[in-house]
């Protein structure tokens, strides 16, 4: 990582959350820093099984996540098709449609490694840094 690099955005964590932030703001044209403290990035999605999914219903939702914020459900649920097809223009890999949960939900797995050098890219190529093995 060099000694000084000027950012519009610093994302803390090369997650899922991370990236995607970090790759958003790339392609709205902002210079971006990604700082990762793991030797590589992707965090626990990596591992996750690689599914991007929703439930079927705000009612569902709250059953499921009764402590949740009842407006960031329904933007959770809103968005989600919008959301999908932001991903599918990343030329992201999908599966066809799959049930998880045993029923709770519907989604699709994704290349989600395809998915991180995808975000990685799109941040270096506006000019951005994703610096890993780095301590913030």
């Amino acid at each position: 990582m060099p000694e000084r690099f000027d950012a519009d955005l610093l994302v803390i964590g090369a997650g899922m959350a991370g990236l995607t932030a970090a790759y958003t703001a790339a392609q709205t044209g902002a210079t971006v820093a990604v700082v990762e403290k793991a030797p590589e990035t992707g965090g626990s999605a990596v591992l996750s099984g690689a599914c991007v999914w929703t439930v079927p219903s705000y009612e569902r939702w709250r059953a499921e996540c009764p402590a949740g914020d009842p407006e960031l459900g329904r933007t959770l649920l809103s968005a989600f098709p919008e959301t999908m097809d932001w991903l599918r223009a990343t030329g992201v890999t999908f599966s066809r449609e799959v049930t998880v949960l045993r029923g709770r939900g519907r989604g699709h797995r994704i290349d989600v490694l395809g998915y991180f050098a995808r975000a990685e890219a799109a941040v270096e190529s506006a000019g951005g840094l994703v610096s890993r093995n780095t301590d913030v």
